[in-house]
């Protein structure tokens, strides 16, 4: 092939490419304009909740700020959902019985292929740093119980309790913005995202809720519940 007709070859491909590219181009644009403005892109495309249009149940659940009450069973809980993942739960639950205690309900979401190894790990304990991004230095070890974990389409969500709200930590929380929770070593490289954090917005008003919600829980025969606190387990 002589080297003119290379020539009127390669410029037929060039044009040929610029010409896909415009009509990809267009088409992306097209779709862009067609997302409502009031909805970022990134909660879009991360397929997260636009906080805008997000509904705020006003009878059950309770909702104050980021925080929400409900009842479940015999048990009341108060919780927030993960500022990363929306899937990630950091809450508390009072049971009938031991409405002036908290419980712990914590769940983090994993992609891991092995999801049959929460199974075996069950009861198990696992250390978490608890601290806060606006006091320097100041952070807490828990070893929450696995105590669960269930499929959520490709994820395997895991859920930690059985530790009690110390007094420090709920002093903590009432004062600050933030919670941030980090999974230890070796645990974390179980989990894609081993890091979260909580808004506290609402958490004091959701606390004193929860407390007369579990007051209000029904009693035996007449009398209220009373029980050990060694029963005070999920």
């Amino acid at each position: 092939m002589d080297t003119p007709m290379k020539v009127i070859i390669s410029i037929f491909v060039l044009l040929s490419l610029v010409s896909v590219a415009f009509h990809y181009l267009f088409t992306y644009t097209d779709s862009l304009s067609s997302i409502a403005s009031d909805k970022p892109l990134a909660n879009i495309v991360n397929h997260q909740p636009v906080a805008a249009s997000e509904p705020k149940p006003s009878a059950n659940p309770f909702v104050y700020g980021d925080w929400s009450v409900s009842k479940v069973g015999n048990m009341v809980l108060y919780s927030s959902h993960g500022s990363a993942v929306w899937g990630h739960k950091l809450g508390w639950i009072k049971k009938q019985g031991h409405c002036d205690d908290d419980l712990l309900y914590l769940t983090f979401s994993t992609h891991l292929e092995s999801k049959e190894l929460f199974d075996v790990l069950k009861e198990q304990r696992m250390d978490l740093t608890l601290s806060f991004p606006e006091v320097e230095g100041v952070s807490n070890v828990v070893n929450p119980e696995i105590i669960g974990s269930n499929d959520v389409g490709s994820l395997k969500v895991v859920t930690l309790s059985n530790i009690n709200k110390d007094k420090v930590l709920d002093l903590y929380m009432q004062k600050l913005a933030k919670i941030d929770v980090a999974i230890n070593a070796p645990f974390s490289h179980l989990f894609d995202i081993p890091n979260e954090t909580w808004s506290l917005n609402g958490y004091v008003a959701s606390q004193l809720k929860a407390k007369e919600m579990c007051e209000g829980l029904p009693i035996k025969g007449g009398y209220r519940v009373a029980l050990n606190t060694s029963d005070n387990r999920l």
